[in-house]
């Protein structure tokens, strides 16, 4: 056969492949159309009315009875008992399109005995009201075929069994559908933190410039004592702290609390009252406070200082405050010095003090290919090179006059700051010194920093700063930067000052 007469052969096939394509895909959807509109025909439509015509709802559920009221001129629901309370909008948008949508795909007819649905004495019932007609559901048993409700409308002779949507809309005390409040969301930045608690009573602040309180720019956030102030870990610090102005509620318990409720939830006298300082985004300044009562299993009570209603949160909220360690808030690094202020260095072992002066010189700088054009950093040409000559500053170290290797002082330095603290040794005693530093700075304040570290045991060692904070060390960080200096100095003969 020749290749022509099988390419038009393939060319047909493939038209009748795509012809019947399209015709299984017509008959599919003319099927899906008319399976459709069986289901719909065979659907009972039971809706109260459309959403935007129901005037009242009211429902009776776990033996509570609340009914709410349209009000047109507000277009606000309340509740016709407590009209102050503050409903939920997004709570009443579901019950209206659940009564404004329920249908029933299955009806028993003429029932005699409505028990067998959990009918009889139905202790669920919901009722929607339009200004014409009221229409009433008597909630029953779920179905243990198909999971869903049998209902009852109207107190009539049928039973049908609808969505879970319906009872789900309405399964609701009024404190559930309450409208909660929030914590103010406007909060550009937290600049205090208040903790009254029975565990612990602190006074945190923030501050942008902490120049003339930390001997480091670095830190923001401080525990405040007086006239002392430790610096903390801004992480830590935001952690806790955002457990507040983060918080989620996990239920109201009352929207109009009295002082007897109070006294009973231990709001009266609450057991934690944390005060959260901020600026907005105008930087206007404001704060609010936060107060914690009993506990309730895993939970506790908390409440907005000058609100009335009371909300359940997760107890861990107030765990982190009644537990919070300014040990575990503060600042990780023990000590973060800026070199560029250093001037010299003192460093005692074994009762010996040797003192490592910080200088600098202008040495040449790697040879780069000469660039297009001149270079702003080049100082120097090596003509006929093809190559420039730069210059560059570069730190020096020198004990009694003689140079010491600038690099593995810098790497010594950096240990230092690297060190990290494993807890505080507020109540350690002052075993034998191990090795003292002392930074000599040019700046304004601080101008001298001094590290002790003692033995404590055979994994860490007492570190005391400034001769005030006192914290945990590695015992082998230590022995390490002990060794390095023993390697930079007496290696180079470095004497006694």
């Amino acid at each position: 056969m020749k290749r022509s007469a099988k390419i038009y052969i393939l060319i047909g096939a493939l038209a009748v492949c795509v012809g019947l394509y399209f015709l299984v895909n017509a008959l599919s959807k003319d099927q899906t159309a008319k399976e459709a509109a069986k289901k719909a025909a065979d659907t009972t439509d039971l809706a109260a009315g459309k959403s935007a015509d129901i005037t009242a709802l009211s429902w009776t559920y776990k033996g509570n009875t609340v009914s709410l009221t349209y009000n047109a001129d507000k277009d606000t629901w309340a509740s016709a008992d407590e009209a102050a309370c503050p409903i939920d909008p997004d709570k009443v948008k579901t019950m209206l399109e659940a009564v404004s949508t329920v249908s029933a795909d299955v009806s028993i007819e003429s029932v005699t005995d409505f028990s067998q649905y959990g009918l009889d004495k139905p202790d669920f019932t919901v009722t929607a009201s339009t200004a014409d007609a009221k229409t009433v559901y008597d909630i029953g048993n779920t179905s243990t075929i198909t999971g869903e409700y049998y209902i009852r409308v109207n107190g009539g002779d049928k039973v049908y069994t609808v969505a879970a949507a319906l009872p789900d809309a309405f399964s609701y005390g009024l404190t559930d559908i309450v409208k909660m409040e929030t914590v103010p969301s406007d909060i550009k930045t937290v600049t205090g933190v208040s903790i009254d608690t029975v565990g612990t009573k602190a006074e945190l602040t923030y501050l942008e410039d902490s120049t003339g309180v930390c001997y480091t720019d670095q830190y923001h956030w401080f525990a405040v004592d007086g006239n002392m102030y430790t610096p903390l870990d801004t992480d830590s610090v935001q952690t806790l702290y955002k457990t507040v102005t983060d918080i989620k509620w996990n239920s109201c318990v009352a929207w109009n609390a009295t002082d007897a409720d109070l006294a009973g939830y231990g709001l009266k006298n609450p057991q934690g009252r944390v005060a959260i300082a901020y600026t907005d985004s105008d930087g206007a300044a404001h704060s609010f406070t936060m107060l914690f009562g009993n506990y309730s299993g895993t939970s506790v009570y908390a409440q907005i200082k000058g609100s009335s209603m009371v909300y359940l949160v997760d107890g861990t909220v107030l765990d982190g405050f009644m537990f919070a360690d300014m040990t575990t808030l503060a600042a990780k690094n023990v000590c973060i010095v800026d070199t560029d202020t250093v001037t010299d260095v003192d460093i005692t072992l074994n009762g010996v003090t040797y003192n490592l002066a910080k200088g600098s010189e202008t040495v040449k700088a790697t040879p780069t290919a000469a660039p297009a054009s001149p270079s702003p950093t080049t100082s120097a040409t090596e003509t006929g090179t093809g190559t420039e000559t730069q210059t560059e500053e570069v730190t020096t170290w020198t004990s009694s006059g003689k140079s010491v290797d600038a690099d593995k002082v810098n790497a010594w330095l950096s240990q230092i700051y690297a060190l990290s603290a494993d807890g505080s040794a507020d109540n350690a005693a002052e075993r034998q010194l191990e090795m003292s530093v002392t930074f000599h700075r040019s700046s304004a304040d601080y101008k001298e920093i001094t590290l002790d570290f003692y033995t404590y045991s055979s994994a860490d060692c007492v570190c005391v700063f400034n001769g005030n904070t006192r914290t945990l060390v590695g015992r082998a960080s230590v022995e390490d930067m002990i060794q390095d200096v023993n390697n930079f100095l007496k290696s180079h003969q470095a004497w006694r000052t």
